[in-house]
């Protein structure tokens, strides 16, 4: 099943019989946060139970990854990447498609390659090991982190860095921490509450994706 966003019959009394495809242009953009949630289950149980092939076009990252088998992400008519709601989100080809899905933190540095072949990325008084592409080294280069990727943890070790805990905010499931490392803002989520103040956060190495820093859009 292949959904993406497109607009669908122009006739009021067209009905068509059996179709070997159906279109839906943002069908869930006028409901509220909870009727689009169960929209969206009931879209896709009825699209598989019926059979049918439906492609869906969305600027809603959270009904394309929900509701299709593959996902196309489109850039000024190009296609930038291809692939299923896990292969899109979890391995963004480049920045642009990493930055696009979902909430990020970005940290500016320099990359560097490490015995062994791995990607580390520098900043002032910070470095991070993550996933980069080969011919990296000595580039100015961006690191790209999932906010629900991050975590507090109580003292340094490996891919942890120093930060300045700025304000908290209680969502009801989880705290989401406001923090800044230097002068690069930072998010996180975490279970407990922390006060500000010094804080450590680990950014899991196969969860940093460095690219070069080049303008994504």
């Amino acid at each position: 099943m292949l959904l993406h966003w497109c607009s669908f019959a122009h006739s009021p009394d067209m009905l068509v019989y059996e179709p070997r495809a159906i279109l839906l242009d943002e069908p869930l953009s006028n409901l509220d946060a909870k009727l689009r949630d169960e929209a969206r289950y009931f879209i896709r149980k009825l699209i598989l139970d019926l059979e049918l092939c439906a492609v869906i076009v969305t600027h809603d990252q959270s009904e394309a990854l929900a509701m299709s088998d593959r996902v196309i992400l489109l850039k000024d008519g190009a296609i930038l990447q291809e692939g299923t709601p896990i292969e899109i989100y979890e391995n963004p080809r480049d920045r642009y498609v990493a930055e696009f899905l979902g909430s990020n933190n970005l940290l500016h540095g320099k990359a560097r390659t490490e015995a062994g072949g791995a990607t580390s990325i520098h900043g002032a008084d910070w470095q991070l090991t993550g996933r980069a592409q080969d011919g990296m080294a000595s580039e100015a280069a961006v690191a790209v982190v999932r906010v629900d990727k991050v975590r507090i943890v109580d003292g340094p070790g490996q891919n942890r860095v120093p930060v300045e805990i700025e304000a908290r905010i209680y969502l009801g499931q989880h705290w989401e921490y406001r923090m800044t490392l230097g002068d690069a803002p930072l998010r996180a989520f975490g279970p407990l509450s922390k006060g500000a103040g010094p804080a450590w956060c680990e950014f899991p190495s196969e969860s940093v994706w460095i690219f070069a820093d080049r303008p994504s859009s």
